[in-house]
């Protein structure tokens, strides 16, 4: 889910049987809940909009959504997971395609050059690890996990997804998604 820049999580709680999730990526804890994912998606827009108002009001500017490993390419690939969970519950392949729109959208803006894991000094092989190169390697471990829980072969994924397999093999092989 994605609102005025704002990704929110999703997870659900088989012990309560409800919807949850929090805004991914800012220190400030936004949560919301809801029985149903439709009703969780607007409640995310609402929580979204209600953590903006009060901050106007006290002259505190809302917090953009943070862009470190640390924080958003964990939630990215949770979301992509819970869009898999999703399609296995019976919800067609819509949420997976939304998941991966954000996913995209968010890896657009992460840097190419800022070095998130460096390189082994003794390691000839190694290779220094970058802010997208990070949430690429969380969002193609995401797809595999999903894939594999689905039961489905690339090729049966690229099928449901309407792309190629080829597309398919390079997200599971952490290569850059599609902007649109």
């Amino acid at each position: 889910m994605i609102h005025k820049g704002y990704v929110g999580t999703c997870i659900w709680d088989a012990t309560d049987r409800i919807f949850y999730g929090r805004i991914a990526g800012i220190s400030d804890i936004v949560g919301y809940h809801a029985d149903t994912r439709e009703e969780l998606e607007v409640v995310f827009r609402e929580a979204v909009d209600d953590y903006m108002e009060p901050c106007r009001k006290i002259g505190k500017p809302p917090q953009r959504p943070s862009l470190t490993p640390a924080e958003c390419p964990k939630s990215l690939a949770r979301h992509i997971l819970q869009s898999f969970a999703y399609a296995l519950d019976g919800a067609g392949q819509a949420p997976i395609k939304a998941a991966l729109v954000v996913a995209a959208r968010v890896e657009a803006r992460a840097s190419e050059t800022k070095i998130v894991l460096p390189a082994e000094p003794d390691d000839e092989e190694d290779r220094d690890v970058t802010e997208a190169g990070a949430m690429r390697g969380e969002r193609a471990r995401a797809i595999r996990l999903g894939r594999r829980a689905l039961e489905v072969t690339q090729a049966e994924l690229a099928e449901l997804l309407g792309v190629e397999e080829k597309d398919v093999r390079g997200w599971e092989a952490a290569l850059p998604l599609p902007s649109s």
